[in-house]
């Protein structure tokens, strides 16, 4: 046999609404989600350094 319990009492202040701590909202849900931006990307191999230009011609004596 189930035992008869008393029937709730009234209250004064009303029942909260469902929690909503978890619900941080559309506008923050699309800043949570946005990309990441790339690392910055590593930097290029250094180019062979130039060959040195050539001597300037010797003047001829005059």
């Amino acid at each position: 046999m189930h035992t008869p319990t008393a029937p709730p009492t009234p209250r004064s202040v009303p029942a909260a609404g469902p929690c909503v701590a978890g619900d941080i909202g559309p506008e923050r849900r699309e800043i949570e989600f946005e990309p990441v931006a790339d690392p910055a990307p590593a930097p290029a191999a250094p180019s062979p350094a130039p060959e040195p230009a050539p001597p300037a011609p010797v003047p001829a004596p005059a």
